[in-house]
C-alpha cells in the first residue's frame, strides 16, 4: 500500500464508483464538520482529477470518507499543479430533487420509514439506510425541494442530540442517523495534547421566546396554539435573560405538532448565548493510542478552562488538519455549547430569510351555498354542506335563514269514491215562514248535522185553511158559479144488438129527450116483491145526436182541515238547505228540526289540477340543528347566526373537514330558505389540475 507518514494515499475512482487508482498529493487537508457540509482538499503536481470523481481520503485513524471533486484549478508552468475542492459524497443527494409536493410521515410512521421513503427518490442510488436511533412519528412536507434537504430536515424537531455517521467503505454508502454520544470519550490536557484555548460568547443569536408559525399567511398562518395549551409560543430561560422574541416560521411544515417539536429544538440551541471554545493542540493517538487522545467530530470533550480553574463538557463540532502529510499533525478542534450545531445555523439562516418565507401561500376560498324547501315536523329540512378537506382553516361559517309560508304550485287532485258522513249537530234549525205567502219555498238552514227527533211542519195558530173557486176565472179564491158549455153535436154509432139489462129503476136522463123505436121482441118484466122492474128490448141498427149544451157548477168552496207533516228521522251528509214550495196560501208557520246527520256516497272521479302559487301556514318556532348539536333558541330567532360553535370538532378543536347536515324543524307546516356563507384557507395539495 503506497503510504506517506504512514498514511494511505487516496483512492481515486471515477463518476459511477469504479477504481482508477491512487494519487499523490503534496499536501491533503479536511474540514470535518458535525453537519454533512465536510470539505477536503487535495494538491497535485503532475496528476489530475476530474470534476465530478470520486476520491477516499486517510488519515493517523483510517478512512476519513469519500469526497466527490467540484472544483478544479489549474496551474500550468513548468509542471502542472491542480488544487481540487472536494465535498463529501453525502452530497450526491443533492443531484435529486423532489419535484411537486410530497408529503411523508405523521401518526403510524416512524422516522425509519420517513428516512427510506426519501432515500428511495434517488435517481441513481448512492445511499442506503443503515441504523436509525429515533422512532418519532413526525409529519413532514416538501415542495420542490433537494433530496438532501429533505433528509437533512428529518432531525430538525428533535430535541435530543444527534448525529449523522457515514460508512463508505462500502458501496452503495450506507447512512446512519444515530443518538450523539453522552458520555466524555475525549479528554485534553495542557502540555499533552493542547496549546492554547480560546472561548467566544456570542449573545447576536440568543432568544428566550419564540413564536413558530407554518403553512399559510395571517389569519390562516398554522401556529401552536391547539398543542400548546392555547399559547402561540415558546420560551426558556427568560428568567435569566429575560424576554427576547422571534418568529420561527417553517412553512413547509402543515402539522402543529411538528411544528411545535421544531421551534423547541430551535429555541434549546438559541436560548442561552452561544460559547464557542476553539482548541489547537498535537494529534497524539497515533503515539498514545489512548481512545481518549483521538479528536472525533461529534465527540463528548472535557476541556479546561484556564481562567477559572475548571474543566467544561462539550461536544466537538468541528475538526480542521490542514496537512495530513505534516510531521507535527497540527489540529484545530471547535466546541459548541449547543447540543446540535446545526440547530444554531439553521435558526441564523431561518431569521436572515422569514420575510421571505412569510410571504403568502395558498389561497382564500368563498363560496355559499344557497337552500329553499318546504317541511313539517314530521318531515325536516335537510341541508348537507361541505368543508374542503384540503381547506388549512376556516375562517367564517355563517348561517342565514328565512321562515316562509308553505308554498305549493298547484291544487285539486284525483279522489277515489266513498262516503262521508257530517257531525252531529248540537242543537236544532228553525225557519220562520211569514203569513199570507203565496206559491213560495220554505228553506231551512242551520247545522242540520246530527241526529234528532222528527221532523214537523205544522201550520200555525190559525186553524182550518180555506180556498174558494171563481166562478169566471176557475181561480181559487172568489165565489160564484161556474159554467161549462159545449157546442155542436155529437153523433154516436152502434151495431145490432141488444141494449144492456139493468134492474135499477131509480134513473132518468135529463140533459136530453130521445125515444128507442119498439120493434117486435120488447120484453117487460116486473118483481112486485122486491119493487123491480127489467126489460129488455132488441136494438137495430141506430145513430144519437147530442146537440149543443153547457153544465152549470154552483158556487162552492174547499175546506183544508188543519193538520201536520211529519219527517221520519234521518241524515245527511252535508251542510245544506230544505226546500218546500207551496202552492197555495197558508197562514204563518214555524219549521222546528231537529239535530241529524246525513251520509253521502261519492262514485270514484277526478278534480283537474289547478296551476299556480298558493301559501300555506307559516311555522311560529323552528328547530336548527348542525349534525347533532341543536342551534339555541334566542339565536334560531335572529335567523342569522355563527356557526362555528355548534359543528362537529375533531379532538385537537378543529372543525372536522368534509360534509356538515344542517336541519331544519319546524312546528307546523312553513317554507324555510337560507343561505350557508363560508370562508376558508384552501391549500392545493390534493387532486388534479382539470
Amino acid at each position: 500500500m503506497d503510504m506517506r507518514s504512514g498514511i494511505p494515499l487516496p483512492k481515486l475512482y471515477d463518476f459511477d464508483m469504479k477504481p482508477i487508482g491512487r494519487l499523490h498529493p503534496t499536501k491533503a487537508g479536511y474540514d470535518l464538520k458535525l453537519t454533512p457540509l465536510s470539505t477536503c482538499t487535495l494538491e497535485l503536481v503532475g496528476e489530475s482529477v476530474k470534476d465530478g470523481q470520486f476520491v477516499e481520503l486517510y488519515d493517523a485513524f483510517g478512512d476519513v470518507g469519500v469526497f466527490r471533486a467540484y472544483e478544479v484549478a489549474r496551474t500550468r508552468g513548468t509542471k502542472v499543479q491542480e488544487q481540487v475542492k472536494l465535498e463529501h459524497a453525502f452530497a450526491t443527494l443533492g443531484d435529486t430533487v423532489i419535484p411537486g409536493y410530497f408529503e411523508f410521515g405523521g401518526v403510524g410512521t416512524t422516522t425509519r420509514s420517513v428516512l427510506a421513503q426519501l432515500l428511495a427518490k434517488q435517481r441513481r442510488v448512492y445511499w442506503v439506510l443503515g441504523d436509525c436511533d429515533f422512532s418519532y412519528a413526525y409529519q413532514y412536507s416538501v415542495e420542490n425541494e433537494y433530496l438532501i434537504n429533505a433528509i437533512l430536515s428529518v432531525p430538525g424537531p428533535f430535541v435530543d442530540a444527534y448525529q449523522w455517521e457515514f460508512d463508505t467503505s462500502v458501496f452503495p454508502f450506507v447512512l446512519h442517523l444515530r443518538k450523539a454520544p453522552t458520555h466524555v470519550t475525549m479528554e485534553l490536557r495542557l502540555n499533552r495534547n493542547i496549546q492554547t484555548v480560546k472561548q467566544t460568547v456570542d449573545r447576536s443569536e440568543l432568544r428566550t421566546r419564540l413564536y413558530p408559525r407554518g403553512y399559510g399567511e395571517g389569519v390562516n398562518q398554522l401556529t401552536i396554539r391547539s398543542v400548546n395549551g392555547g399559547v402561540d409560543y415558546l420560551e426558556k430561560n427568560t428568567a435569566m435573560y429575560g424576554i427576547i422574541e422571534d418568529i420561527y416560521p417553517d412553512t413547509k411544515i402543515t402539522d402543529p405538532a411538528t411544528l411545535k417539536a421544531a421551534a423547541q429544538a430551535v429555541l434549546e440551541g438559541c436560548s442561552t448565548p452561544k460559547v464557542t471554545t476553539e482548541v489547537s493542540g498535537d494529534d497524539v493517538f497515533a503515539l498514545t493510542g489512548e481512545p481518549l487522545d483521538r479528536f472525533r467530530c461529534g465527540a463528548l470533550g472535557r476541556v479546561p478552562v484556564l481562567e477559572y480553574g475548571i474543566s467544561i463538557e462539550e461536544r466537538v463540532v468541528e475538526v480542521r488538519k490542514t496537512d495530513l502529510y505534516a510531521a507535527d499533525q497540527k489540529s484545530r478542534l471547535v466546541f459548541s455549547n449547543q447540543k446540535s450545531d446545526i440547530v444554531a445555523e439553521t435558526a441564523k439562516l431561518i431569521r436572515k430569510s422569514r420575510i421571505a418565507e412569510l410571504y403568502s401561500q395558498g389561497s382564500t376560498c368563498i363560496y355559499a351555498i344557497s337552500f329553499n324547501g318546504n317541511c313539517d315536523a314530521q318531515n325536516p329540512l335537510e341541508v348537507w354542506i361541505p368543508v374542503d378537506t384540503n381547506a388549512a382553516s376556516i375562517n367564517v361559517f355563517q348561517i342565514k335563514y328565512r321562515v316562509t309560508a308553505f308554498r305549493a304550485y298547484s291544487k285539486a287532485a284525483s279522489a277515489s269514491g266513498g262516503q262521508a258522513r257530517s257531525s252531529d249537530a248540537g242543537t236544532q234549525a228553525t225557519a220562520e215562514i211569514p203569513a199570507q205567502v203565496f206559491a213560495s219555498t220554505v228553506n231551512m238552514t242551520g247545522p242540520i248535522d246530527g241526529y234528532g227527533d222528527d221532523m214537523t211542519l205544522t201550520d200555525g195558530p190559525f186553524g182550518d185553511l180555506a180556498t174558494e173557486t171563481d166562478a169566471a176565472t176557475g181561480r181559487t179564491g172568489a165565489s160564484g158559479d161556474i159554467t161549462t158549455q159545449s157546442s155542436g153535436s155529437l153523433t154516436t154509432g152502434t151495431g145490432n144488438g141488444n141494449t144492456g139489462e139493468s134492474d135499477d129503476t131509480s134513473h132518468s136522463h135529463s140533459t136530453a129527450y130521445h125515444n128507442h123505436g119498439s120493434n117486435p121482441g120488447l120484453n117487460v118484466r116486473v118483481d112486485v116483491n122486491s119493487n123491480t122492474c127489467s126489460h129488455s128490448h132488441p136494438a137495430g141498427s141506430h145513430t144519437h145526436n147530442i146537440s149543443g149544451h153547457s153544465h152549470i157548477v154552483p158556487s162552492h168552496s174547499h175546506t183544508l182541515n188543519s193538520h201536520k207533516h211529519t219527517i221520519s228521522v234521518h241524515q245527511h251528509g252535508m251542510s245544506h238547505k230544505h226546500g218546500v214550495s207551496i202552492g197555495f196560501r197558508f197562514p204563518d208557520m214555524t219549521i222546528n228540526v231537529s239535530g241529524h246527520s246525513h251520509v253521502v256516497t261519492f262514485e270514484d272521479h277526478t278534480h283537474p289540477i289547478e296551476y299556480g302559487i298558493f301559501n300555506g301556514t307559516t311555522a311560529k318556532q323552528v328547530t336548527v340543528k348542525l349534525g347533532d348539536n341543536v342551534v339555541p333558541t334566542a339565536i334560531s330567532d335572529t335567523k342569522d347566526f355563527d356557526a362555528v360553535p355548534y359543528m362537529e370538532k375533531n379532538s385537537d378543536g378543529r372543525i372536522v373537514r368534509g360534509w356538515h347536515k344542517l336541519t331544519f324543524v319546524p312546528d307546523r307546516m312553513t317554507g324555510i330558505s337560507g343561505t350557508a356563507y363560508i370562508k376558508t384557507f384552501v391549500t392545493a395539495f390534493a387532486g388534479g389540475n382539470y
